[in-house]
């Protein structure tokens, strides 16, 4: 953290405060992606969960 310090004290402070945003939101981003994934592949998949559209027009139709 030391070092990451020095070095940002050399950039713009808009820089700085750019990329600490970009860093959280990839860093937010990259676990919703990792949470779905294994949401998606410990759970046991429904009558309707095979083919994504094409179940939630059957769903929609349905009702």
């Amino acid at each position: 953290m030391g070092g990451l310090s020095i070095g940002a004290s050399f950039l713009p402070l808009t820089v700085v405060i750019d990329m600490l945003i970009t860093a959280r939101n990839l860093i937010q981003f990259v676990g919703q992606i990792v949470a779905l994934w294994l949401l998606r592949r410990r759970r046991d998949p429904g009558p309707y969960d095979r083919d994504g559209l094409g179940s939630f027009a059957v769903r929609v139709a349905g009702h």
